[in-house]
């Protein structure tokens, strides 16, 4: 019977240590972990974040914006994260042909 009650002690304390990090009393929220904006990936990660492609943007913008962010990387190696990656597997984004050349979008 002790076991038992040892027991529901031990999960009462456990409740309580995450009431307290879920529901801190200082009123602060919990910090949440931003996402990482790491490699070529992650650089046109943050531009779909902070709404760069809400208007169809060719490979020159991109490549220009991304080098103002302090991404440098190739035309080719632009080219294709974003065909392969973001248009192919995620289809985050779809492109569309705007005056002979390609451009890339946010899907709807």
């Amino acid at each position: 019977m002790d076991d038992v009650q040892e027991t529901l002690n031990d999960l009462a304390a456990r409740v309580e240590k995450l009431e307290n990090v879920v529901f801190p009393e200082n009123g602060k929220k919990p910090v949440i972990q931003k996402e990482s904006y790491e490699g070529l990936t992650g650089g046109i990660k943050m531009l779909i974040a902070n709404g760069f492609f809400d208007q169809p943007k060719a490979i020159a913008e991109i490549i220009g914006e991304l080098n103002r962010e302090g991404y440098y990387n190739t035309h080719a190696g632009v080219a294709s994260t974003l065909l392969i990656t973001f248009v192919g597997k995620q289809k985050t984004l779809t492109r569309i042909q705007k005056s002979g050349k390609w451009a890339y979008v946010k899907r709807k």
